[in-house]
């Protein structure tokens, strides 16, 4: 490829492409010895973080696959239903943040990582889980679809059901306590009827969408 000089301008005649720097060597030195082939150099190219833990991991014979749920489990079948969104706009103190999870990976005694990009800047972040979610029987409880159906606004845990089957309420009336970020929420029913059946008890910890108390309008 050539460059033209017509006056002041420059005509470039070719493919632009071919004017850029070969970051090839630049990523193999920063890769070092798991640069083992370009199929492994591609692999760091396109996931610093995740790609590179690969790499080490293969290079010292620990690499262990992820996993996997059960064919016929419950939830491994609302995920391919519903799909698993990886992008998010989240707002914390009104500002907002573009924020993508690009992989996770195991980071040993029963924590996992995350790779992140918050604004466009890579980040990791490690979690570790102190409790097993557990509702309705081991179940996940269906989602809200009908007036009568009570949920929470926010993730948080049952302080008090203050009502019962059969029991007979008002719109606006007061059926669920619920504590979120350390502070305690009344969940009011959204229509007047009849309690047809209550899912959670006290102690139970609830995610928003969920149905908490059904109620359905009487005859």
């Amino acid at each position: 490829m050539q460059k033209k000089a017509i006056g002041s301008e420059a005509i470039i005649e070719g493919r632009p492409a071919d004017l850029l720097d070969d970051e090839m060597k630049k990523l193999e030195s920063e890769v070092g010895e798991l640069a083992s082939n370009e199929e492994a150099v591609l692999t760091y190219a396109m996931f610093p973080d995740l790609g590179r833990e690969y790499l080490q991991q293969r290079q010292d014979g620990t690499l262990t696959p992820e996993p996997l749920l059960p064919k016929n489990s419950d939830i491994s079948n609302e995920v391919v239903k519903q799909g698993t969104p990886t992008e998010f706009n989240v707002d914390v103190h009104g500002e907002t943040y573009e924020i993508a999870v690009t992989g996770v990976g195991d980071a040993g005694d029963g924590k996992r990582k995350i790779y992140l990009s918050i604004d466009g800047m890579p980040e990791v972040a490690l979690y570790e889980p102190l409790n097993e979610y557990q509702s309705d029987g081991g179940r996940l409880r269906k989602q809200a679809s009908e007036p009568g159906h009570v949920t929470a606004a926010m993730p948080g845990n049952v302080v008090e059901v203050l009502v019962s089957e059969g029991q007979t309420v008002e719109a606006g009336q007061g059926v669920l306590v619920t504590e979120a970020m350390k502070m305690e929420n009344e969940i009011q029913a959204n229509i007047t009827g009849v309690v047809k059946s209550v899912h959670v008890v006290k102690g139970d910890r609830v995610t928003p969408g969920e149905v908490l108390i059904e109620i359905v309008e009487a005859p």
